[in-house]
C-alpha cells in the first residue's frame, strides 16, 4: 500500500519540470489531508500535553530507519483569525532567500504556497554543502478548525548528490473552548533516503537535515509567538553545523 506521506513523487534526474513536481506534491497533500485525524490520533498528538516530543521510528521488517518525527502542541493567546494570519505568514519562510522562487497558479495564495530555494552550509570540516528544497503547503478551512498540510522535498547536491529527503507536516489551529486563545497541534515526519554513501557523508546529511529542520521550526515559532509583526532577518548561507 502506498503511503502518500512517504512516497517520492519525483525523480529530478528524470528531468521533470517544477510544474509536474509541485502538482504531484499537492496531490499528495490532498491525500495526506484525508488522513489528518488518523495521523493525529495514532501519533499520540491528540492526547499529549502542551510541549514537544521528538522520536525516531524504525522499520519492523528490516530494522532500518523509517522516519524522524516531531510532535508539538502550543497555545497562542490571540484570537483565531489573527492566529491564522500569523501562522500562514510563517509558512512564507522568509529566511530562505537564496535562489528563491515562488510559484503562482497552483491555487489561491490565501490557501496554497509553492516555492523552491537552495540551502548552503559549511560543515565543521570546512566543506561547503548544499541542497535544493521544494516546498508546497495548503490549508483547509473546516467548521471548528483550520488544517494545514505541507510537503518538502530536499535534494542533495555536491557530496550529497543522490541523497534526498521527503518531509510531511500536519498542523491544525482551533479556538480554545474558554476563549483564552488558540490551540495549535503539529506533527512533522522526515523520511531521509541515503544510498551509496560513505557512513561519514551519510551522517553529515542526516545532521544537515536535523539542523535545517530546527532552523525552520525556530523561524516559524519566532513568527508565531515572539515577533508576529516583525519581518524575519535573512540568515547566513554559510553556517557551522
Amino acid at each position: 500500500m502506498e503511503h502518500p506521506e512517504i512516497s517520492n513523487p519525483m525523480d529530478t534526474r528524470s528531468g521533470m519540470s517544477d510544474e509536474h513536481i509541485f502538482t504531484s506534491l499537492l496531490q499528495k497533500i490532498d491525500a495526506c489531508y484525508d488522513r489528518f485525524d488518523d495521523v493525529v490520533n495514532k501519533s499520540g498528538l491528540s492526547k499529549m500535553p502542551v510541549g514537544e516530543v521528538n522520536s525516531t521510528h524504525w522499520r519492523e521488517d528490516s530494522g532500518e530507519l523509517e522516519y524522524h518525527q516531531k510532535l508539538q502542541k502550543f497555545v497562542h493567546p490571540c484570537e483565531l483569525e489573527k492566529a491564522l494570519d500569523i501562522t500562514w505568514k510563517a509558512f512564507q519562510f522568509a529566511l530562505h532567500q537564496r535562489d528563491r522562487q515562488v510559484f503562482n497558479g497552483f491555487g489561491h495564495p490565501n490557501g496554497t504556497v509553492v516555492m523552491r530555494y537552495r540551502l548552503v552550509r559549511t560543515l565543521a570540516t570546512s566543506t561547503s554543502v548544499s541542497v535544493v528544497q521544494r516546498l508546497a503547503a495548503r490549508r483547509f478551512f473546516e467548521q471548528d478548525r483550520v488544517v494545514c498540510i505541507w510537503k518538502m522535498f530536499t535534494e542533495g547536491e555536491g557530496i550529497f548528490r543522490g541523497m534526498h529527503s521527503t518531509l510531511t507536516g500536519w498542523g491544525s489551529v482551533r479556538a480554545m473552548p474558554d476563549g483564552s486563545g488558540t490551540l495549535a497541534e503539529v506533527c512533522v515526519r522526515q523520511f531521509p533516503v541515503v544510498m551509496n554513501a560513505t557512513p561519514s557523508v551519510s551522517n553529515e546529511f542526516h545532521h544537515f537535515l536535523h539542523i535545517t529542520l530546527d532552523e525552520d521550526k525556530e523561524s516559524v515559532m519566532t513568527t508565531i509567538q515572539h515577533r508576529p509583526n516583525a519581518q524575519l532577518p535573512e540568515t547566513s548561507i554559510s553556517q557551522q553545523m
